[in-house]
Formats: C-alpha cells, sequence, structure tokens
C-alpha cells in the first residue's frame, strides 16, 4: 500500500479511511497481533484542534500497525496532557496543533516529558515550517503515509 501511495498519493480521506480500515481488518484475520519487531504504545490527543480528523487516520494506522494507542480527547490541556503520559508511560505522544499560537504549549509538554518520549506532531500550524531541533524530540509528520514510513523504519530504535 505504501509504494502505491508513493506512486499515486494518497487516496481521498472517505477511500483512505476504507482502506486503512481493510488492512487493520486483514492484520486480524491472519492472526497477527502487531507488525513492528516490539509492541509499543502512543497517547493522542489535540491542543487546539476541536475535530481530530487527524488523528483518527493516525488511530487507524496504529490498527494496522498493531500499535496500542489511548486518545486522551481533543482541546486538553498541558497538564491533562502530561498527567496522561506519567501515567501511561507510553513511548511516544501523537498531538496535532492547528494553531501556531499554540505551539509554546507543545514547547511545555516537551520540555516537561523524559528524555525517552518521542513526539509526533501534525497540522497547520506546522505549515511555516517549525524547526525540529528547537523541540529534540519533536517529529512532524504531514501525513498517515509519513507516520507508517516513520514506524516501520524506526521501529529497530525503540
Amino acid at each position: 500500500m505504501l509504494s502505491f501511495w508513493q506512486k499515486k498519493g494518497l487516496p481521498p480521506r472517505w477511500s483512505l479511511l476504507q482502506e486503512l480500515k481493510n488492512l487493520a481488518s486483514l492484520r486480524l484475520s491472519m492472526n497477527i497481533s502487531h507488525v513492528l519487531p516490539k509492541r509499543v504504545s502512543i497517547v493522542t490527543a489535540t491542543i487546539d484542534d476541536g475535530w481530530g480528523m487527524g488523528l483518527e487516520i493516525i488511530h487507524l494506522a496504529c490498527d494496522v500497525l498493531g500499535i496500542e494507542y489511548k486518545f486522551i480527547g481533543l482541546m486538553r490541556k498541558p497538564e491533562e496532557i502530561l498527567g496522561h503520559l506519567l501515567k501511561e508511560q507510553p513511548r511516544f505522544l501523537g498531538i496535532t496543533l492547528l494553531q501556531e499560537d499554540s505551539i509554546p504549549l507543545l514547547q511545555y509538554i516537551h520540555d516537561s516529558t523524559p528524555e525517552d518520549l518521542l513526539i509526533l506532531a501534525g497540522g497547520p500550524a506546522f505549515k511555516n515550517g517549525l524547526k525540529e531541533e528547537t523541540m529534540e524530540r519533536l517529529r512532524i509528520i504531514a501525513n498517515v503515509k509519513e507516520f507508517i514510513e516513520f514506524m516501520i523504519g524506526n521501529s529497530g530504535l525503540w
């Protein structure tokens, strides 16, 4: 599917959602618990996004890969996200931002979390090219193809 998306581009949202659901069903029907070499977990949330449409797609991609995720909600305060991160202790935080003025809140979360937590972020707030080195453990993800490629390509690192 990744090579098809590479050649043809991502399909429209409704088609992408169905393709991801079909792939997740295929994984389960083949009795495969997870695709990555190790089990990983991710906590997802939004800071200023009341729709979370990007996270819906990432959740389906997690289902495809067999990644455990916990969605803590939309429009969450940094302190609430930090509380869940402390409790859950995931390997990743998946977060979307719509507004550039929310980036300092993400910086606060970044600065308040353990060094082994990797933040995967996406959304319009990053359209002007936030420099990832300002947050050492931040990876900006533009779409679901990038998310899947990142998770598969870096699975040996965790």
